[in-house]
């Protein structure tokens, strides 16, 4: 987490998108408490929130699949 927000430094995260794993509010306390997160950030805890470009794939998915099983028979 702590890698993550120096690479976005110049672009600090308002709300941050997690899974419910238990283990994420207690970092993102720790950060606020630190200094190294502002307090103002929401975190969100969404399974599929995070996950708005790899959800994007589906439509293709559902074009590419059927195609898969199509080969050259003899």
């Amino acid at each position: 987490m702590c890698k993550a927000l120096s690479l976005m430094s110049d672009y600090p995260p308002f709300p941050i998108t997690t899974d419910r794993l238990a283990s994420y509010p207690k970092i993102i306390r720790r950060l606020q408490c630190e200094g190294l997160l502002s307090k103002d950030v929401e975190h969100r805890t969404s399974q599929f929130l995070n996950n708005i470009i790899e959800a994007d794939h589906g439509a293709l998915k559902r074009v590419i699949r059927p195609t898969r099983g199509c080969g050259v028979r003899r």
